[in-house]
């Protein structure tokens, strides 16, 4: 078997659930398993651990996991691991992973499908040089303070954020902190007003993101003010000469102005 996938809680509980059982697909090359216990999640991760070819892993648990940065950790060791998608749910905090220094994945396509903590994402970061695409699920709580320490993702070229819990400030700091290299942005805000500022996102573009050839945003939220001024900004120069299109809907319900604003691009799931 080189190919193993499992969406069902009772086909894994009955199936391959007895510990060892997965350590014995010596030939495995991708795994997926979702929709089971976190119970069997330790097991999971330590059976795999002897599989030397995998290299693609989707591990999605029902319910909460405790100490999710250690099995985020178990999982960064898999020596041959390329591709990985995680929603690893925790309702209190782990014990914060400590900083690579000289232990480094092979790993570059990585998402994340829960919300995590800024500082906890630049410190996994860090044990993922060779990392050429990563997409995120809410970031939040930036700690300024994560950031000094030097990460370098020199190969990084896409990067996907859904985020409804992160100023514009915090996301720019995160952009020239970490992610100055990316080639293909997609932006996914909920409740972003802010995030409607043509002449921030031009001045964000031309000194932190040189590189971007692709830019895919859809914004959404509710302003006691309507917002179409401010979308007009999206029509200047800058953004025909490169070809990036937007479009919007707005609407008054109540007190309030709700909106969209999105990319219109051809190319928006490059």
């Amino acid at each position: 078997i080189t190919s193993l996938c499992m969406t069902n809680y009772f086909h894994f509980e009955f199936d391959i659930s007895p510990h060892y059982i997965l350590s014995k697909f010596t030939r495995l090359e991708t795994l997926i398993l979702e929709d089971i216990d976190w119970k069997y999640v330790k097991n999971i991760l330590n059976d795999i651990s002897f599989l030397f070819n995998l290299s693609t892993l989707i591990l999605i648990p029902n319910g909460c996991v405790k100490d999710r940065n250690l099995y985020l950790l178990q999982i960064l060791r898999l020596s041959a691991l390329k591709y990985c998608k995680v929603l690893f749910y925790s309702l209190c905090e782990s014990d914060p992973l400590p900083f690579a220094t000289n232990q480094y994945a092979m790993t570059e396509h990585f998402v994340i499908k829960h919300g995590i903590q800024t500082g906890e994402l630049v410190r996994l970061l860090s044990y993922v040089p060779q990392l050429r695409r990563l997409s995120i699920d809410y970031p939040f709580k930036l700690d300024k303070n994560e950031l000094n320490h030097r990460i370098t993702l020199k190969y990084l070229t896409h990067l996907s954020i859904k985020e409804n819990d992160l100023s514009f400030d915090d996301f720019e700091l995160l952009i020239k902190s970490l992610f100055r290299t990316i080639q293909v942005l997609h932006i996914h805000v909920i409740n972003g007003e802010e995030y409607i500022d043509a002449n921030r996102w031009e001045r964000l573009i031309l000194y932190s993101m040189p590189f971007l050839r692709v830019f895919d945003i859809y914004i959404s939220g509710r302003s006691y003010l309507p917002c179409e001024l401010r979308f007009h900004g999206f029509n200047s120069s800058f953004w025909l000469e490169r070809k990036w299109h937007f479009d919007h809907e707005e609407y008054f319900n109540h007190n309030y102005y709700e909106f969209t604003f999105y990319s219109i691009n051809p190319y928006r799931y490059d």
